[in-house]
């Protein structure tokens, strides 16, 4: 199956936070250079290396529709002081 590039990080930490969100919805995807950043690091950054999000073409728009959709720490503070209980 041809997979298309739906995002690149530089850093390996985000580039997992993005695969685990995209597979927590449903979506099968795969960090294409992971295996040379994790060998190592210096090469990857040498030779331009990014990690590359990849999916299958047909869940592309679904796929960029949540990547796309941020929370900002604004937003989660905002979230979690809404959920605190009010003192009397």
């Amino acid at each position: 199956m041809d997979l298309i590039q739906v995002a690149t990080f530089a850093r390996l930490a985000d580039a997992q936070q993005a695969e685990g969100l995209l597979r927590s919805m449903g979506i099968d995807a795969f960090l294409k250079n992971e295996n040379i950043l994790r060998i190592d690091p210096f090469l990857a950054c040498v030779r331009g290396g990014e990690l590359c999000l990849m999916v299958a073409p047909a869940d592309l728009d679904r796929a960029r529709e949540i990547l796309d959709t941020t929370v900002s720490d604004e937003d989660l503070a905002a979230q979690a002081a809404a959920a605190e209980p009010e003192e009397r």
